[in-house]
């Protein structure tokens, strides 16, 4: 054997080791790159739920000043009811005041739920007590938008449905401090249902615009009959011309299909918590129950339950 084929030999002899061990490299520079995009994943999903938080907390915190300046501005320009104090305008923003004092309140001491957890719900310019509501408002705001972004990702529908169970709340803790419901929140939802579904479906909206027509004039129909039979029936109006509103607004979200099923939880719901309410109080106490909550209530369930199954 010449020294050609010896040194032709051991090449061929030692080939599958070289071999390997350029496969082993490329492997280990492929299993780097794998760790590096699974950092890269990971480091750009906490940053997008580290952005969902401090938004939702921000959102909830803006809600409170909607629920706090909306029937002002109701009173202001349609006199629907009586509002003490200063009466804001929403189309001109301004600092937040204490309602008690009507200082200003500085920014260390309006950082949503953690300034209401520091302060131990006492404001710090008089020591007034703050309403537990600012809490309760700013951690469901945070749920709705993390339900939202885990439910369609960081997409249109995301921000869009956000936006309507952000409003209902906002249109259910409204009716519950003040007996009323809002027309400049739920006539801007509802037109804004309709132009979801005209322009939505190419960016996942699940209605389209005769669905919404169709599912906002069942709503306010069935509304307006139930109301009717009670009147006929009990001789009371329960219901108020602003329900018909939500029902519609409900309609035009959700669509003629399933908007029955949301207004008969909503009606279900509300007889439950009226017995409890009676057997509780007795039937001489004031009975009058906001019907908003029940309706905001069973149209997120019918949104949920359609979204998730």
């Amino acid at each position: 054997m010449n020294r050609l084929s010896v040194r032709q030999f051991r090449i061929h002899r030692y080939l599958p080791y070289i071999r390997d061990k350029a496969f082993l490299n490329s492997a280990s520079k492929d299993s780097a790159l794998g760790v590096i995009n699974l950092r890269t994943l990971e480091e750009s999903t906490s940053l997008q739920i580290l952005l969902v938080v401090v938004g939702g907390l921000m959102i909830g915190s803006f809600l409170n000043v909607v629920i706090s300046r909306v029937p002002a501005f109701a009173a202001n320009q349609y006199r629907l009811i009586g509002i003490k104090g200063p009466v804001f305008d929403l189309l001109t923003p301004t600092r937040s005041i204490c309602p008690a004092c009507e200082k200003v309140i500085p920014w260390r001491h309006n950082i949503p739920v953690f300034s209401w957890i520091f302060l131990r719900g006492q404001a710090a310019c008089c020591d007034a007590r703050i309403p537990v509501r600012y809490l309760v408002v700013e951690c469901m705001g945070l749920a709705i938008v993390l339900t939202a972004w885990s439910i369609h990702g960081a997409t249109w529908p995301a921000i869009a449905y956000s936006t309507f169970c952000l409003l209902l709340l906002a249109i259910a803790v409204v009716d519950i401090e003040t007996r009323t419901i809002p027309l400049v929140l739920t006539i801007p939802l509802g037109a804004s249902g309709l132009l979801v579904a005209i322009l939505g479906m190419e960016y996942g909206a699940s209605i389209n615009i005769e669905n919404a027509v169709y599912g906002m004039f069942l709503g306010g129909f069935g509304t307006w009959a139930l109301r009717y039979v009670q009147l006929r029936i009990t001789h009371r109006l329960n219901l108020g011309g602003g329900d018909l509103y939500l029902a519609a607004t409900l309609g035009a979200w959700l669509g003629w299909q399933v908007i029955p099923f949301a207004l008969t939880i909503a009606y279900a719901s509300l007889m439950v918590y009226r017995i409890g309410y009676l057997a509780r109080h007795g039937a001489k106490r004031d009975t009058s129950i906001a019907f908003a909550p029940f309706l905001v209530f069973g149209g997120i369930l019918v949104y949920l339950h359609g979204t998730l199954s």
